[in-house]
C-alpha cells in the first residue's frame, strides 16, 4: 500500500492506493485539522494543570523519627532574637512569660519558615506567622506547632519535636 499526501482547495488529505490500484481518499478539511490541533493543545494544557495541582496535595517534606535536639543555654536566648535548631527544624524564642519553641515547618506544605523581623515567613507560598506562630495571612490556615522545651543535665535547652504543647506553654527562665 502506498500513501501520498494530497492537497485540494482548503483541504488536506491522504490518498491510499491498495495493491489493486483502487484509490481511497481520507479528507480532512483545514477547519477540522485546526479543531483537532486546538483540542489536542487544550487537553495537553489541562493534563499539565492537573499534574501541577496534584503536586500540591503531597507534602514537600517527610520527617524521619521525631528527635530531641539540644541548643543554647537559656541566658544566651534574647527576646526578639530567635534561635534556629536545625536538627529538628524548630525555633526557640523568649518573651516576658518565658522560653518557648515553635516548629519551623509551615503548616501549608511543609517548607521551612524563616524569621523576618518580628514574624515568620514561608519562602514557598508567602504564608506569614507572628512571633507566637499564629497565621497572619495564608495560604496556611493552621498555626505553627508549639513544641516541648526543657533543660538537659548541662543546663542547655532541649527541644522535643515528638511532643507538642499548648501555645501558651513556657519554660521559666
Amino acid at each position: 500500500m502506498r500513501v501520498t499526501r494530497w492537497r485540494g482547495e482548503g483541504q488536506v488529505g491522504l490518498v491510499r492506493e491498495s495493491e489493486q490500484g483502487v484509490s481511497q481518499t481520507a479528507h480532512l478539511s483545514r477547519r477540522e485539522f485546526l479543531d483537532r490541533l486546538g483540542l489536542s493543545a487544550i487537553l495537553l494544557g489541562l493534563g499539565s494543570l492537573v499534574a501541577a495541582a496534584a503536586r500540591f496535595l503531597v507534602p514537600a517534606v517527610e520527617l524521619s523519627e521525631p528527635t530531641r535536639a539540644t541548643s543554647v543555654r537559656p541566658d544566651e536566648l534574647k527576646a526578639e532574637e530567635p534561635v534556629f535548631v536545625a536538627e529538628n527544624r524548630a525555633w526557640l524564642l523568649r518573651d516576658d512569660a518565658g522560653i518557648y519553641a515553635l516548629s519551623a515547618i509551615c503548616s501549608h506544605l511543609g517548607c521551612t519558615v524563616r524569621w523576618e523581623t518580628g514574624a515568620f515567613g514561608c519562602p514557598c507560598h508567602s504564608s506569614r506567622y507572628d512571633s507566637y506562630g499564629r497565621v497572619q495571612h495564608g495560604p496556611a490556615t493552621r498555626a505553627l506547632a508549639a513544641l516541648w522545651v526543657g533543660l538537659d543535665k548541662e543546663g542547655r535547652l532541649v527541644v522535643d519535636r515528638s511532643r507538642t504543647v499548648p501555645p501558651s506553654a513556657r519554660l521559666m527562665g
